[in-house]
């Protein structure tokens, strides 16, 4: 019968363990990358939201830009250099945010580079009821001029 060495398990278990780890963390990062992904693709949407909702004041343009920054800060776990961006026109509202999310080791790095860009743009079609509303109203007197 084979006889085990004392050594024999430490070896195994160092072998195995050499491939383990960087798998493990590796895993680690990509649930910090989706983390900071999520965020910043729910961060533009309230923002963008936020914006609508605020369409007809032009002085809280601001205002938006402000809580673009607000949403995102101090709450990312790896990424950095944040930058948020708020262009309104007559009819859109588009909100974007680009970060970059460094990641370590030799494998992923040769693939990659040194660090994973995240791009985020949102955009969001004004809407102006008080426009339908007149509208309606109008057509109804039309109609109403039509049947006397």
């Amino acid at each position: 019968m084979w006889k085990r060495k004392k050594g024999s398990y430490t070896v195994e278990a160092a072998m195995l363990m050499s491939i383990l780890i960087p798998v493990f963390i590796g895993i680690i990062y990509l649930g910090f990358y989706l983390h900071d992904k999520a965020l910043l693709e729910g961060a533009a949407l309230e923002t963008v939201l936020y914006a609508g909702l605020h369409n007809a004041d032009d002085k809280n343009d601001k205002g938006v830009e402000l809580r673009a920054g607000e949403l995102v800060k101090d709450r990312l776990l790896g990424t950095r250099k944040i930058k948020s961006s708020v262009s309104k026109g007559k009819d859109r509202v588009t909100v974007e945010y680009s970060g970059r999310f460094p990641v370590p080791g030799l494998v992923v790095s040769y693939f990659t580079g040194k660090e994973l860009r995240i791009n985020v743009k949102k955009e969001y079609s004004l809407k102006r009821p008080g426009d339908t509303i007149r509208k309606v109203k109008g057509l109804q007197r039309l109609l109403e001029k039509g049947e006397n």
